[in-house]
């Protein structure tokens, strides 16, 4: 885990993001991890070691790892809440419980309202996301393909990977 290497998980995130950025850690950091920042007992430290090295999938251990943090930093509520928020997002491809949510009037173009609340960085940016199919309305289930997109209706937005934003448009 190294902040140089974007990889660093911070003792005041939030449990969504702790249990996001440790998910996303590499498969190498797992067990180094779990000795390190744990209370793990050694013994199941080293079934984990061997279940990986036999052919478990990392991200199960991955998942125990997240919430053995997350239970040390915040809870063992907080720790279930972030794994199902997690699969609900990423697997289910619903909105996450913290979305943000933004109010706009209508007839805006969303390009100018994405570059305004500094979503995206640019027009230029906008669009190499709108060609990559990476703006999708997650309500419809349908990719955003129109550059002059205008928005006239509420919408719940993934922009990427991780970025999540219900607009709601008022008249």
């Amino acid at each position: 885990m190294n902040k140089s290497e974007g990889d660093a998980v911070w003792l005041n995130d939030s449990a969504n993001e702790m249990f996001g950025k440790i998910l996303a850690l590499p498969d190498s950091a797992i067990i180094p991890m779990l000795l390190g920042t744990t209370h793990v007992s050694m013994e199941q430290i080293k079934k984990y070691e061997k279940d990986l090295k036999n052919g478990k999938n990392p991200k199960e251990v991955k998942i125990i790892l997240a919430k053995e943090i997350i239970k040390i930093y915040h809870s063992e509520k907080e720790a279930d809440a972030a794994e199902e928020n997690f699969e609900n997002t990423f697997k289910k491809d619903a909105m996450p419980n913290d979305t943000v949510v933004k109010t706009i009037e209508a007839n805006t173009l969303l390009s100018d309202f994405l570059v305004k609340e500094n979503i995206v960085k640019s027009k230029t940016e906008f669009r190499r996301l709108i060609n990559d199919g990476a703006i999708k309305d997650v309500s419809l289930d349908q990719k955003i393909t129109d550059p002059n997109f205008v928005l006239q209706d509420s919408i719940d937005l993934k922009i990427g990977k991780k970025t999540f934003l219900k607009i709601c448009v008022v008249v």
